[in-house]
């Protein structure tokens, strides 16, 4: 089994985005966070919305606790409480009733999570010294403590002999050793604490023995921008764009805004679950501020869903190919090729449920069908490579059926960067409703430098049927 264990998204859109996607191109097994799924940041219900319908396992965090009211703020400095009440306010009552529902610690086979220690775990007490590993190890027979909390990825060695060593993770995977007990912190998706900005988790893989962590970049000035427009002049903010900017690394103990003290966390928080016996519970996240946001179309979208066994998810890929013809040719149609119900070279699409959804060529256009209006279809076509003008325009049709019914198509525009990494939804454009043929053009908008390529995407949920009546990439003109 590979799980992904990940803790303090900290309402931070962007930084979860990217870590989503990163982990499902792995081919992930299960998901577990370990707490914190909001505060600081601002997104908090389009974070909370989409952790919810995307992550298996949930224990609770600090933050969590005071915004679900299960615990004091008094433990916090003053402009941590103040971003924390400022979430609250747009998290309403269904964020309250999910907390109290999510256990401090979670067990599976060898395996304990906890947010800040298995030691006292509804105080949230930090793990940062060989003492505090030691009273930990000693509240949990498990091999294996995955915690987060200090936003900084840790590792905590016990031996045989009861030695306790701590080190940083290696560049690589870390192979444990079957003699030793670890404690893994899994570090912050949301708000990195030690030399390096970008969002963090642990890759656990059974059946290798080891434990790697994975660094992913996320679109910092997406950050940047929606904590001006959240914010003003309201909260002070200032400090967090600071810190993920200037990642100075500070030691723990003089980064860490929170003080663990007598008081813990509300009795009717259950002290500890079992992973086989956790089911999602209906609910959906949804904030008056932003419910009319554009990007609650793709993260809120979509009715209600039942924890238990999800339906099969299938992603067919083809090689991926960076080309695009020269400029002046005036553009390449994706949709050329023979009819089929496979994807063209390079192209991709995922499948929400393969028994009740489908893609197929035909006569130049992708037919889309489900019945299976809570899943995605997402159609993923090959980058393209920005040219020297570093413009590319897509024009796009879309054809709804007569049966069609559920959420409007959106196009998102992917780029990637000279890292090889990805910065996902970059820009959108969601498709007007009606029932006619449309036809509509994107064009490419404030790239940076450091893109190389767009990977656009067409991303839906409906029941019924609808074709893809063109996807064309067109360049700029030769000079």
């Amino acid at each position: 089994m590979r799980l992904a264990v990940l803790s303090d998204l900290h309402g931070n859109l962007p930084a979860w985005n990217a870590v989503h996607a990163d982990i499902r191109a792995r081919g992930v097994d299960r998901i577990v966070c370990l707490g914190d799924v909001v505060g600081y940041g601002p997104s908090p219900a389009e974070v909370l919305d989409s952790a919810y319908r995307n992550v298996h396992h949930f224990v609770l965090g600090n933050h969590d606790a005071v915004i679900g009211g299960l615990k004091d703020a008094s433990g916090f400095n003053d402009d941590a409480r103040r971003l924390i009440a400022w979430a609250r306010r747009r998290l309403g009552r269904r964020a309250d009733r999910f907390f109290r529902r999510v256990p401090l610690t979670l067990r599976g086979e060898g395996c304990l999570f906890a947010h800040g220690s298995a030691w006292r775990p509804g105080a949230f007490p930090y793990v940062r010294s060989g003492e505090e590993a030691r009273a930990c190890f000693g509240a949990a027979p498990e091999r294996l403590i995955f915690l987060g909390h200090t936003h900084q990825p840790r590792i905590h060695r016990l031996s045989p002999a009861g030695d306790c060593a701590q080190a940083s993770p290696p560049a690589g995977a870390l192979r444990l050793d079957p003699a030793c007990r670890y404690i893994l912190n899994v570090g912050s998706v949301g708000l990195s604490r030690d030399a390096d900005p970008r969002a963090c988790y642990a890759l656990l893989d059974t059946e290798a023995g080891t434990v790697a962590w994975p660094r992913v970049a996320f679109d910092l000035d997406a950050f940047i921008e929606a904590a001006q427009r959240a914010y003003g002049t309201e909260v002070p903010h200032r400090f967090l764009i600071d810190r993920l900017r200037r990642a100075a690394g500070r030691p723990v103990r003089e980064a860490v805004d929170f003080t663990p003290g007598d008081e813990r966390v509300a009795a009717v928080v259950p002290i500890s679950a079992e992973m086989g016996a956790l089911r999602r519970q209906a609910a959906r996240w949804r904030s008056a501020a932003v419910a009319s946001a554009a990007v609650l179309l793709l993260l809120v979208a979509g009715g209600a869903t039942a924890w238990g066994r999800l339906p099969e998810e299938r992603t067919l890929l083809s090689p991926v190919r960076l080309e695009i013809p020269s400029p002046g040719t005036g553009g390449f149609d994706c949709l050329a090729g023979p009819d089929c119900a496979a994807p063209p070279d390079g192209w991709a699409w995922r499948l929400g449920d393969a028994r009740r959804q489908s893609v197929r060529r035909v006569e130049g256009r992708l037919r889309l069908e489900s019945a299976a209006p809570e899943r995605e279809i997402e159609i993923l076509l090959p980058p393209l490579r920005l040219p020297e003008g570093r413009k590319i325009t897509l024009e796009y049709a879309v054809a709804p059926g007569l049966d069609f019914s559920g959420e409007r198509p959106a196009l998102f525009v992917d780029l990637v960067l000279d890292s090889g990494e990805i910065i996902r939804g970059a820009e959108r454009k969601i498709l007007p409703s009606g029932k006619q043929e449309t036809q509509h053009t994107a064009g490419s908008k404030r790239l940076p430098r450091a893109a190389v390529a767009l990977r656009p995407r067409l991303v839906g949920r409906f029941a019924g049927t609808l074709e893809v009546a063109r996807l064309l990439a067109r360049m700029p003109e030769a000079r």
